[in-house]
This record gives structure tokens, sequence and C-alpha cells, in this order.
């Protein structure tokens, strides 16, 4: 499962080097696409709600290294434990100030292969926009609901940047975390980690993934700088 309200650390360096110069002089070429993921335990603590507090601290971190992108994060999500899909049902349920956003998200979902569905006020605008997207309830407004759905394990992934204080909206957030993570399913719960997944996800489409030890790494980045000092 994607923890994608975990802190995901992207550390992207710019093509001209800015911020570092040794990826300018061409130390780090092939490997310029950083991505480090934080590894939490929640799957050890049985209904416990699985929002990062101050106190959590994560049991280890990984990091994908690529020069595409998209590949490296899904190294960092495999990594972890967890693994991206290439097609199946999504569901999404957006911030308002989301909505018109998500357009554009669903757009790239279908083209990457995924049917939709929503909580009736982001499938509405999906669907006044040309793109088919089923409605679903949200937990408080009865079954059958999204968890009933991933109980089932019929959902393959989640974007959901919903959340509130209300009593029926912290129900319905609680559930879908919870639910998400018993049936293992990738849940990002901002739009640039969705928007992150979804480079993952058509990069493992499109492209292969090469393995290549950090010692080997080491020994490439050692070489370059030898070959320098000689110049």
């Amino acid at each position: 499962m994607i923890y994608g309200w975990l802190n995901l650390y992207i550390f992207f360096q710019a093509e001209d080097g800015r911020r570092d110069p040794l990826w300018s002089r061409g130390l780090g070429d092939g490997y310029k696409r950083q991505v480090k993921e934080a590894v939490f335990p929640f799957n050890k603590f049985p209904n416990v709600d699985v929002l990062l507090g101050p106190e959590m601290k994560s049991t280890g971190e990984v990091m994908g290294i690529d020069k595409d992108f998209g590949i490296a994060y899904a190294k960092s999500q495999i990594s972890a434990g967890n693994s991206l899909p290439k097609k199946g049902l999504a569901f999404i349920s957006l911030k308002d100030k989301h909505k018109n956003e998500g357009v554009d998200l669903a757009k790239k979902l279908v083209k990457l292969n995924f049917t939709l569905c929503g909580t009736p006020g982001t499938a509405n605008i999906i669907k006044k926009n040309g793109i088919k997207c089923k409605t679903v309830n949200k937990v408080s407004a009865g079954s059958p609901h999204i968890v009933d759905i991933l109980n089932a394990q019929k959902i393959a992934l989640v974007i959901n940047t919903g959340g509130g204080k209300r009593s029926a909206i912290v129900l319905d957030s609680t559930s879908l975390r919870r639910a998400t993570l018993i049936n293992k399913v990738p849940y990002c719960t901002n739009m640039s980690t969705a928007y992150a997944c979804l480079e993952g996800i058509k990069s493992l489409k499109t492209k292969k993934i090469t393995v290549t030890s950090l010692q080997d790494i080491s020994t490439i980045l050692l070489s370059n700088l030898s070959e320098m000092k000689h110049h």
C-alpha cells in the first residue's frame, strides 16, 4: 500500500545542476531522479487511525533511483512493500478546491486504462466533463458504500483529499483509511502525490525497471570524479 499521506521526499536534480554542481558536471548522469519514502508500521496497530501525528516515527526509509522520475517513484514504493496497479477501478473523492483539477486527474487515469468511481460531488463534476464515473456512497450515507467495495477487493487505487472535523466526515475518512490499509490498496491524500503515483504507473506500463546496486553507482560517481580531476 502507498502511504500517500506520509512525508514523501522527492529529490529532483535540475537539468542544469543548480542544486548540486556535481550533477551539472556529469557525475550523476543516469541517476538524477531520487524518491525517498518512509515506512510506517500501521498494519501492526489494528483499529488505530493511520493519520500521522507528531509522536509517530518511521521504522525505516527506502529510496528509488533512476533517470526516469516515474520509475524512481515506482521503485521507492516497491521497496517499501507497496505495489502500483497498472489498471482497475480508481476511487476519487476530492475537496471542493481540488474538484476542477480532479477532472484532469480523471482524464489521465482513463488514459492509463482505469475505470472511475467517486463520491457524489466528485463524480458529478467528472461526469459533467464527459468522463464516465460511477457514484459511490460515503460510509455515513449507508451501504453499499466505499468501504464495502474496498473489502470486496474491487478497488485498485484510492485518491482522497477530503477531510473535515464534523463527526460524519471523520467517520468517512477514518473508515476509508483503515479499509485501504487492510486491503493493501494504494492511497493518495493530496494532489501532488496522486500525480506522482500516475507518473509511476505510466512509467511501469511503458518502461522496464532496471536495477543498479549502490556500490556500482558509487563506483561510477567516483570514476567520473577521478576523470574530471585529471582534465
